[in-house]
């Protein structure tokens, strides 16, 4: 038995670590047939449960449209999410939907907030 056949008992189990690997392996195709959509299915069901990394990622693929309908929206509603805990990366692209006004409403104080999450965790 494969990872796959692991990780997929173990999401459909609910664990959320195991929904955010088997999404990255249909993503990547690496042990499964390569399937965004299927990818992005298993990474909102992590992303649900509060999974950071999950979060960010699937702001990321709501950002470019990769499995999932594009939009913008859904893209700020998940990275904030994530950015909330702590994600870097996630703060990063929040921060650079907030500049194009891109799914948010382009407030500079949302964009402020944004960086100064982005300067605390970069102390860290």
């Amino acid at each position: 038995m494969g990872a796959a056949c692991w990780y997929r008992k173990a999401a459909e189990q609910g664990d959320a670590e195991a929904q955010y690997k088997l999404a990255h392996m249909y993503a990547s195709g690496r042990g499964l047939e390569k399937s965004h959509a299927k990818g992005a299915r298993w990474l909102k069901l992590a992303a649900e449960q509060g999974h950071a990394a999950a979060q960010g990622d699937l702001g990321h693929i709501y950002t470019g449209g990769l499995g999932v309908e594009q939009s913008f929206e859904e893209a700020a509603r998940w990275l904030k999410k994530a950015a909330d805990q702590g994600q870097a990366e996630a703060q990063y692209h929040l921060a650079a939907l907030y500049q194009k006004g891109l799914g948010v409403d382009n407030e500079r104080q949302g964009l402020g907030e944004v960086v100064e999450k982005g300067s605390r965790t970069r102390a860290r």
